[in-house]
């Protein structure tokens, strides 16, 4: 096997990890909104059902990357993953103000009941799983140092720092308010 072949076999697989995790947390989250009744949550669930569908992309994206150089494409295909990359982040940076806009909506019509300990909970249980996923593709990454993973760590790390921003905030309502909340 030759070394294009392999690292493109390694990198399709670190993205699959991501893949796999990042299925998991959509359908996690989504199943936890539809529970809790929090926003927040539901968008956390869209922004990763976003990032997942980017994943895929990526998967078909990486065998681009390591076809030769050739007259008609002298610089490669490595163009491709750049344009990717920065469409990924409008894309993202759109479902995010779409999904904002949504809850200053939810906001002015009064918000919804939320139970906040059992969504600190999730989070909690959310970062700690972003963890392990970021310790495993650091792993399959070492040594391949491929951009496309490394911006999946980046992104797992931001989902981590999230959630645990996020259960922060939830369980920190118990400080303020006490443990109860408006029915």
């Amino acid at each position: 096997m030759d070394s294009n072949e392999e690292k493109i076999r390694f990198e399709q697989q670190a993205l699959r990890v991501s893949m796999w995790g990042a299925i998991l947390f959509v359908i996690l989250e989504f199943f936890m909104a539809l529970i809790t009744h929090s926003q927040a949550v539901l968008m956390d669930s869209a922004y990763d059902a976003a990032e997942l569908v980017t994943i895929v992309i990526s998967l078909r994206l990486v065998p681009l990357l390591y076809k030769p150089l050739t007259e008609k494409r002298p610089f490669g295909y490595a163009q491709v993953e750049t344009w990717f990359l920065v469409i990924k982040g409008f894309m993202l940076v759109a479902i995010t103000v779409g999904l904002v806009v949504n809850n200053i909506q939810i906001i002015l019509q009064g918000g919804r009941n939320v139970n906040f300990t059992l969504v600190a909970y999730f989070e909690l249980f959310a970062a700690v799983l972003g963890i392990l996923i970021v310790i495993w593709l650091r792993r399959m990454n070492h040594g391949l140092e491929s951009p496309m993973v490394l911006v999946e760590i980046n992104g797992w790390w931001i989902d981590t720092i999230a959630s645990i921003g996020m259960a922060c905030a939830f369980s920190s309502q118990q400080f303020f308010i006490g443990r109860h909340y408006k029915q």
